[in-house]
C-alpha cells in the first residue's frame, strides 16, 4: 500500500483509486459504484459458477481413499501440467541466455513465448495490438525534450520506504533534467529539506 502514497488501509475506503478489470458494468455499478471499469467483463452469475467450481473441487462429494492428496495446483508456482504460468522453465532459460549472452535470437524467442502466451491465455496485453499511423509527422511538429522533461516528477516515496541514497539519487537526476522530485515526503533528511 505504501508504494501508492497511502499509508493506512482506511485511507483506501471509498478512495476509489483502482479500476475493476474484468468486471461487466451491471456487476461493477452495484458492488463497487462509481469505480471505473473500461474493459467490462464477467458478471454476477458468471463469477458464481467459478465460485462453485473451485468449491465442488475443494470438497469433492466423493471421499478420496486413504493416502490420496489433494491436487497441489500452480497457482503461486510453476508446475508441470498445472496452471500456466508467464515465467516458466522455458521462458526464463530463454531470457537469461538472451540477457547473459546478449543472444538477440534467443530475445525474439523469449518475446514470441510471452506475447504467444499473453494472446492464448487472453491476458490484457495479450489483446493490444500497435497501430501504425497513417503518416510519419515532421520533427519540427514533435515537441522538444526540454520541454517535456520538465513535465516529470518522481514518485512520492515516504523517506523510510527507500534509502537516502536512492532518495538523493531521484533528486539529482531530476534536478538535473529539469524535472519534479516529490521525495521526502513526510520527513527527509533534515538538511536536504
Amino acid at each position: 500500500m505504501s508504494k501508492m502514497g497511502i499509508s493506512t488501509l482506511q485511507s483506501y475506503r471509498g478512495a476509489q483509486i483502482f479500476e475493476c478489470v474484468g468486471l461487466n458494468e451491471t456487476f461493477v455499478e452495484k458492488y463497487f459504484s462509481g469505480t471505473p471499469s473500461r474493459i467490462s467483463g464477467a458478471d454476477g452469475d458468471l463469477i458464481a459458477r467459478e465460485v462453485q467450481i473451485r468449491h465442488q473441487h475443494a470438497f469433492p462429494a466423493v471421499k478420496l481413499p486413504a493416502g490420496d492428496h489433494l491436487d497441489l495446483g500452480g497457482k503461486y508456482k510453476w508446475r508441470r501440467n498445472a496452471e500456466t504460468h508467464q515465467y516458466n522453465p522455458m521462458s526464463i532459460a530463454k531470457l537469461q541466455q538472451a540477457v547473459c549472452l546478449k543472444d538477440s535470437k534467443a530475445w525474439e524467442e523469449f518475446s514470441d513465448l510471452v506475447d504467444t502466451q499473453n494472446r492464448r491465455e487472453g491476458l490484457i496485453r495479450g489483446l493490444f495490438e500497435f497501430k501504425t499511423p497513417p503518416s510519419s509527422i515532421t520533427l519540427n511538429e514533435v515537441e522538444a525534450a526540454e520541454t517535456i522533461v520538465r513535465r516529470l516528477k518522481t514518485g512520492a516515496m515516504s523517506y523510510g520506504s527507500i534509502s537516502k541514497e536512492a532518495h538523493e539519487t531521484l533528486a539529482i537526476a531530476m534536478n538535473r533534467i529539469g524535472g519534479k522530485s516529490n521525495s521526502a515526503k513526510g520527513g527527509g533528511d533534515l538538511p536536504r529539506i
